[in-house]
């Protein structure tokens, strides 16, 4: 029954935002909304292959521009030969290590950042992104994810 609500509130969630609920939509935003890894789209097609064996990478990819482009994930590129993607579309920063390729979410209150040089400018979205070694590898841990 759980299960069966949380299907009804994403498809209600893409309704709002304008987008038609396909299953592979679905799938997708399942999976990020679950798993929490900033997955990039081949991560995702690996993940939900099993599950969707007619499943292409090009429905993958599709289905990311069309949630992404109605605000329901956020398309992170951290590194330029590298997509990733979140369902925390609130404005947050992200820290990858350099390590283990993990991706952590931390919280910023932007209201405090200046940007006095960009009067004039629309800022349309705002990224902050660190990087550096987690205390997991720090410690020479092995035993935590490549990505998450």
């Amino acid at each position: 029954m759980r299960i069966v609500k949380f299907a009804e509130d994403l498809k209600e969630l893409l309704r709002s935002r304008g987008v038609r609920p396909s299953y592979v939509r679905l799938k997708v935003l399942q999976y990020l909304l679950t798993e929490k890894t900033h997955p990039t789209a081949e991560e995702i097609y690996q993940a939900l292959i099993s599950e969707i064996p007619t499943l292409s990478r090009a429905s993958v990819y599709n289905a990311l521009a069309v949630l992404s482009e109605a605000g329901v994930v956020q398309a992170l590129t951290i590194e330029r030969h590298e997509g990733r993607y979140d369902a925390k579309t609130e404005e947050h920063g992200h820290f990858q290590c350099e390590v283990c390729g993990r991706v952590y979410d931390f919280a910023v209150d932007f209201r405090f950042l200046r940007h006095e040089a960009l009067e004039g400018f629309l800022v349309k979205r705002r990224d902050l992104y660190f990087r550096g070694i987690c205390p997991e590898c720090q410690k020479g841990g092995e035993s935590h994810g490549t990505s998450g």
